[in-house]
């Protein structure tokens, strides 16, 4: 146990967020705001295991270098109009755009067959073992159009509707985008007459019901490759080679989460006592899952719609 006090590791995190935003109403109820977010990061981690350790004795030192740049962007653009039509019926529309970008870069040195131990990962040079290199570049994006309509009669009668339509860079060319609505209604029935003679005791019971469906974008559609050392020739150099690693799914669906639920709000006794109560029934289609197929071929998974789950409760 005492041999794993000698191990060297050395892990480093730099990491900055940056926001900002821009806002302007041009005219009573409209308004106009655009955001935009940065998340920026570079991380390595470098350990070395000496001779002091069972494995290093083995390998006689081992080091290893890992980094990874990342480097994740966001943008919104949302237009907001409130207005009202004569004293009773109010009305919020909201349109927007949305969209996302992930990227990921990372490299891996490593070596081992040390003439010391003194070193570390500071001269890879000096191991006469089998060198370990690796880098990979990946990218991908988000994109949404959204709008909203809530309305209202008197605080006493509400509607919402939404709508969105997402797209995803990972998804399959023939399902890269998928629209989701959803709709909510609520009825306050403690702004009822007939409920003025205990409202001393009700201040609040709202009767709701909604429905919506939301995507998941979690699977990768798209065929994937790698190369690397393939093929020794007679003289004993080594040829490169590419190898898939991912098969392409064009049809790959969306997962979709469904869901209806009825609920009310509540607040007595001078709003001492509040509270909901909820029941809901959620449906997610074309779950995502890797499926694997049949065993004499190279690569025998693929990414794609499995089936559904239902879940129901209060």
């Amino acid at each position: 146990p005492y041999s794993l006090l000698t191990i060297s590791d050395q892990g480093i995190v730099d990491r900055s967020l940056t926001n900002f935003y821009a806002e302007v109403k041009p005219f009573k109820g409209f308004t106009a705001r655009v955001q935009a977010g940065f998340d920026q990061g570079n991380s390595s981690r470098s350990t070395y295991l000496p001779r002091t350790t069972l494995y290093g004795a083995l390998e006689n030192g081992k080091a290893s270098i890992n980094t990874q740049k990342k480097n994740d962007d966001l943008l919104d653009a949302i237009l907001t109009y409130n207005t009202k039509i004569g004293e009773n019926n109010s009305f919020t529309f909201m349109a927007g755009y949305s969209q996302q970008t992930f990227r990921t870069e990372t490299a891996t040195l490593g070596n081992s067959n040390f003439i010391t131990d003194a070193f570390l990962w500071n001269n890879m040079n000096a191991g006469a073992g089998t060198k370990v290199t690796g880098s990979s570049n990946s990218e991908y994006s988000l994109r949404s159009v959204f709008s909203r309509i809530n309305y209202s009669y008197k605080d006493r009668y509400m509607l919402t509707s939404t709508l969105r339509r997402d797209g995803s860079s990972s998804n399959a060319k023939n399902y890269k985008y998928a629209v989701f609505p959803g709709i909510a209604v609520g009825w306050d029935v403690s702004q009822e007459s007939f409920m003025s003679s205990i409202n001393n005791y009700v201040s609040q019971l709202k009767v709701r019901f909604g429905y919506g469906a939301l995507g998941n974008y979690g699977g990768n559609a798209s065929a994937a490759y790698t190369a690397g050392p393939a093929y020794l020739n007679p003289d004993e150099s080594i040829w490169a080679g590419v190898f898939p690693t991912r098969l392409e799914n064009p049809d790959l669906k969306w997962e979709t989460t469904t869901e209806k639920n009825l609920g009310v709000d509540f607040e007595i006794l001078n709003r001492r006592v509040y509270g909901s109560v909820e029941v809901y029934d959620r449906v997610v289609s074309d779950l995502l899952q890797e499926k694997f197929i049949n065993s004499y071929n190279e690569i025998n998974k693929v990414w794609a719609n499995i089936g559904s789950t239902q879940s129901k409760g209060v």
